[in-house]
């Protein structure tokens, strides 16, 4: 729901952090990672996604710990969709 009112509401906004909680059970699926790419490819103006993600090391949801999400980073930004991709650690 947060990436789609991104989305949705905020034309100007062109960097996106999400920080997981360490005890929240948050887990991004592919279909909605890739849902919300293709929306963002149809943004206009068209212009890159900085996309930066900070959680712990620990967390077993971890985006970069799912293959299929990974393909799909990797797939945007070839495209030129995703001008950024980081993974931070928090602990």
């Amino acid at each position: 729901e947060a990436l789609e009112t991104v989305l949705k509401y905020s034309k100007n906004i062109y960097e996106i952090i999400l920080q997981y909680q360490f005890d929240l059970k948050f887990e991004l699926f592919p279909s909605e990672l890739e849902s919300f790419f293709i929306d963002w490819k149809k943004r206009i103006p068209q212009k890159p996604l900085s996309f930066v993600i900070i959680d712990s090391a620990f967390c077993k949801n971890r985006l970069d710990k799912n293959v299929e999400n990974m393909k799909i980073i990797e797939t945007y930004t070839k495209l030129g969709v995703v001008k950024n991709f980081e993974i931070g650690d928090y602990s």
